[in-house]
């Protein structure tokens, strides 16, 4: 079997801003149909796995295709199947530990879990037809259906600048330290906070999408989402709604009207009934993100290495994205064993089953003193079928987590594979 030992290195290390803001980035994932092309020539290619993308790039994704990318900061972004994603600047100097980024979501949807660049220490944008969004270190997720916007925030917290209706400007927030986490927002400015998370997230991962033999032709000439639904004619006094549920899917279908998915209480803002109504719902915060954004400087990991001592276990693991060509991907499990006194990576476990039996790889590595991790996998399963494969990772959030994607394929069918992403604590 062949052992791969694969090099983590963190994307344009020592690169100032001027040298990194034409690369923006590089795929860890591609399924289906998945395309850029140069914002100023049209010039169009075909993305693969580990390929750059670039400031200036607009992202597409087909029918039943799914990207993922892995950003300059250290940022991930998963697009969604029939999604648009132009990025009109991306810079980060690592040496800074600062950057900017301004991107638009044009079209279909996406998940971020955000890198160093932060409010803190740098200036994150990412525009929709509605609104703009600001980030304060966070875990979110947005997506366009029909004429409305629908956004859930996982960890940290979110700030959307509303550029439709009558007040263009006006400011609402969402996660942690806000009273919702969850709402959708109408191209004519209406705000719908929602108690649950809206139908079409799954909180805060998915794993449902098609495999990797679909076919690009198929997924390329996917029609385009539309809807013929017209604008609310009752946008001449702005309302507040406060949701229960929400039964919105990804279709061209008109998302549903207030009544039709729960009792609902609307009100208009500023009278006084929403502050009371917030509080009361604050005061449980089962259903608000948790995490607390950074308030200082990040360090990076090469810094943090000298302090840390002792061994320590990430195990608490979250598939971010993931395929099999088997389909049914599930149960994803994993764990890494770190001393940090030899840089050692000294056990590592991970496993997750599809329609074909259990996926398992064994692996162990090491860490240089500028962070960087090595893994070797030493041995790879599916069921009683010899695999191979590899695991790239990284640190993310000081050392607090890890982050990374695996791809294993069977040794004698190698069109039996699996890949996917994660983060561990």
């Amino acid at each position: 079997m062949l052992i791969r030992k694969l090099t983590v290195i963190a994307l344009f290390m020592g690169c100032g801003v001027a040298h990194a803001a034409d690369i923006a980035g590089k795929t860890m994932l591609v399924v289906g149909a998945v395309n850029a092309s140069d914002i100023k020539t049209n010039v169009k290619r075909k993305l693969k796995r580990r390929t750059a993308v670039f400031g200036q790039d607009l992202i597409t994704t087909g029918d039943k295709a799914k990207a993922q990318l892995r950003m300059s900061d250290g940022g991930l972004i998963a697009l969604k199947a029939n999604s648009e994603l132009k990025i009109a600047d991306y810079q980060y100097s690592d040496e800074s530990g600062k950057g900017s980024v301004v991107m638009e979501l044009v079209k279909g949807g996406l998940r971020s879990v955000t890198g160093n660049i932060k409010a803190q220490n740098g200036d994150y944008r990412l525009k929709t037809p509605v609104g703009s969004i600001g980030i304060r270190g966070t875990h979110y997720e947005v997506e366009l259906v029909a004429k409305e916007m629908f956004i859930a925030v996982w960890d940290g917290a979110v700030d959307v600048s509303i550029g439709v209706g009558d007040e263009p400007g006006r400011q609402v927030s969402f996660g942690a330290g806000e009273a919702f986490s969850y709402a959708s927002i109408s191209s004519t400015g209406k705000v719908t906070m929602l108690l649950e998370p809206p139908k079409n997230f799954n909180s805060g991962m998915s794993t449902t999408a098609g495999t990797a033999e679909e076919s690009s032709e198929e997924a390329e000439n996917s029609e385009e989402v539309t809807s013929n639904d017209e604008p609310s004619d009752n946008s001449e006094e702005e309302t507040t709604e406060v949701a229960q549920t929400s039964n919105s899917q990804s279709s061209d279908a008109a998302v549903p009207e207030a009544n039709d998915i729960g009792q609902d209480t609307e009100m208009t803002a500023g009278d006084g009934q929403f502050t009371e109504i917030a509080v009361d719902l604050a005061e449980d915060g089962s259903y608000l993100a948790t995490d607390e954004f950074n308030t200082a400087q990040p360090k990076t990991a090469e810094q943090l290495l000298p302090d840390r001592s002792g061994k320590l276990t990430y195990n608490n693991a979250e598939l971010l994205d993931g395929n099999s060509t088997a389909g049914g991907l599930k149960n994803f499990q994993m764990s890494m064993d770190i001393d940090f006194d030899t840089l050692g990576v000294t056990a590592g476990n991970l496993t997750l089953d599809d329609n074909e039996g259990e996926w398992r790889a064994t692996f162990s590595g090491n860490i240089s003193t500028s962070g960087q991790i090595a893994l070797d996998i030493s041995h790879a399963s599916h069921g009683n079928n010899l695999a191979d494969g590899e695991i790239d990772t990284a640190f993310y959030d000081g050392l607090d987590s890890i982050i990374g994607n695996f791809e294993l394929e069977e040794v004698l069918r190698p069109n039996i594979n699996t890949t996917g992403s994660f983060i561990i604590k």
